[in-house]
């Protein structure tokens, strides 16, 4: 029996690579609102490259300083420690001026830090510990740019697909991290291997400035025809005020209080940080499990953790598809459809890190990290999604401060888990406090979550009088102070 499904031109583009018929059975080039899309996937594909190729590269750091687990714990929460500083003020500060400018200036510090890292190296720890939390403090804006640069562009039919293939950037960029340092690295040294991040950092950065656009109003080439489809979904107002740099760098963050503490935004920045903390033990401990504990060379232990991170970014991929379809079709309320995804991606990863604690060998290891990847990876059409669901005026505060404290648990991740392998020496412990961690986060989000939007609750964003030039009024001056 032949399904209903939405003609083909309704469907979001998983691939961007088979663009849908230009009417004449030739192939049309992306839209606008395509690239954006991809080129937001590529930037966190290179931000966590970067980021995460610290790990495997401290194995080899480690072995020439000689310093202690402690000591690797603590340089391990220096990017943390400095991201989780600046997602306010980059988010509200992307909300004013628009996310192209802020994220430029991410990439590039992202690329400049990490071609210093062969620098601090000469000069011990400390040196290194500076110079990742100085990374980190420049790129924290990133995460809430994203959201802001996406509501601007994406209508609400296409978020979870939008939001679906942004997030497989982080996994294809530990992929890169946690499979290619690591053979770089026994090939020509640590030193060099930071130079070819910084490099490849550095290139995509020009990209991003050559194609990149806040919104459809500041972008060259949208067509006139992609604009009245972004005014018809109620994305794009082409009557707005184009945001305007001057007098804003220095204003201080608007945080909607009702909003953050509101107990749908609660359970997302929860949820985010139950993610983060588990999320980020896998990436930041696993190159020291599978040398210390399975016993392998960084370069083969490196083989093994390629295949989650590549199971991670087929799988973000393919449940932003399928959550873009189920929402098309109106299978599925948003609300549910949220739960759905992210109850899923909580409970297997869950069950995956219990298999991790059973593991004798690298081979089940490795099969357990790929089913934790690939279930994780549903999370990116779950409560990430659901960010952009409940505001339309703060997306970049909320993201912003769910950031913070999802950053909170990354950088106290390393150090705690350092203490319990100093005290314990178990690493099952570890992988079961894990799972337990993930079982809370499953049960708090499928039983709170809402993607109700919430703006009604913030009196002032709804007193604030429209802004008809690039100056503000003194309500909206005074409302940006506040």
């Amino acid at each position: 029996r032949v399904l209903d499904l939405p003609q083909a031109s309704q469907w979001p583009n998983p691939v961007g690579l088979v663009a849908r018929s230009s009417g004449r059975g030739s192939m049309r080039s992306l839209s606008a609102k395509e690239w954006q899309v991809y080129l937001l996937a590529f930037a966190r594909c290179a931000l966590q490259a970067a980021r995460l190729a610290v790990a495997p590269l401290l194995v080899f750091i480690q072995a020439e300083m000689g310093f202690d687990t402690y000591t690797k714990g603590r340089i391990l929460s220096a990017f943390p420690a400095g991201y989780l500083l600046t997602q306010v003020v980059g988010g509200s500060l992307s909300d004013r001026i628009g996310g192209k400018p802020v994220m430029t200036i991410s990439l590039w510090s992202t690329a400049l830090c990490t071609l210093l890292i062969p620098v601090a190296g000469r000069y011990g720890p400390t040196a290194l510990w500076f110079v990742l939390f100085l990374e980190g403090l420049l790129q924290g804006p990133t995460f809430p740019t994203n959201a802001v640069i996406l509501g601007k562009w994406v209508p609400a039919r296409e978020r979870s697909w939008a939001n679906a293939m942004t997030e497989a950037g982080s996994p294809l960029g530990g992929l890169i991290a946690m499979g290619l340092s690591p053979l770089v690295c026994t090939t020509i040294g640590w030193r060099s291997t930071c130079l070819v991040f910084g490099a490849l950092v550095a290139f995509f950065t020009v990209i991003w400035q050559t194609k990149a656009a806040s919104s459809p109003g500041t972008c060259p080439y949208v067509t006139q025809e992609e604009k009245n489809d972004l005014v018809r979904d109620g994305v794009y107002d082409p009557n707005a005020p184009i945001p305007k740099t001057r007098g804003q760098l220095f204003a201080l963050p608007r945080l909607p209080l009702a909003v953050m503490l509101a107990p749908s935004a609660m359970v997302v920045m929860s949820s985010h940080a139950i993610y983060n903390f588990g999320r980020y033990f896998l990436y930041f401990w696993m190159p020291s499990y599978f040398n210390e504990a399975l016993g392998l060379s960084p370069h083969i232990g490196g083989f093994y953790l390629v295949l989650p991170e590549l199971c991670g970014a087929v799988f973000t991929a393919i449940g932003g598809t399928m959550a873009g379809r189920l929402a098309q079709q109106g299978q599925w309320e948003p609300t549910p459809l949220r739960k759905l995804f992210s109850g899923v991606g909580f409970l297997g990863a869950g069950l995956a890190m219990l298999m991790l604690a059973m593991a004798q060998g690298p081979l089940f290891a490795s099969f357990a990290l790929c089913l934790e990847g690939s279930l994780n990876a549903m999370h990116g059409s779950g409560f990430k999604a659901n960010y952009q669901d409940l505001t339309e005026s703060h997306r970049g505060a909320l993201a912003g401060v769910g950031n913070t404290v999802a950053t909170l648990a990354s950088t106290v991740g390393p150090i705690l888990i350092a203490g319990m392998l100093e005290t314990y020496h178990s690493w099952t412990m570890n992988f079961g406090f894990i799972a337990l961690c993930f079982f809370v986060g499953a049960a708090s989000y499928t039983t709170f979550a809402d993607t109700k939007i919430l703006d009604h609750i913030d009196d002032r964003s709804h007193k604030s009088p429209p802004v008809m030039s690039g100056d503000l009024t003194d309500d909206r001056k005074e409302m940006a102070t506040f």
